[in-house]
């Protein structure tokens, strides 16, 4: 392998060439910021709709006493 700043020929493959000492490979580990944005999103999106469900749980139950009476008072007005 040869440094691709100033030539010198490398006997194993290194991080940083021995010669001029500049970085020979480009790690670019890690995570894109649009990758982040979209990670983000998506938990948001999960946990709105997770509290959305846990509100609405068993409403039906809780309003049905309401529903019922509505429904007798429009049967009087008639």
């Amino acid at each position: 392998m040869k440094c691709k700043y100033c030539g010198q020929e490398m006997i194993d493959i290194k991080d940083y060439c021995v010669n001029c000492g500049r970085k020979l490979t480009d790690d670019k580990k890690g995570i894109s910021v649009g990758g982040l944005f979209l990670i983000f999103g998506i938990l948001i999106a999960v946990s709105i709709f997770v509290c959305y469900m846990i509100m609405n749980y068993n409403t039906e139950k809780d309003i049905q006493p309401y529903i019922d009476h509505q429904q007798v008072e429009e049967s009087k007005v008639e």
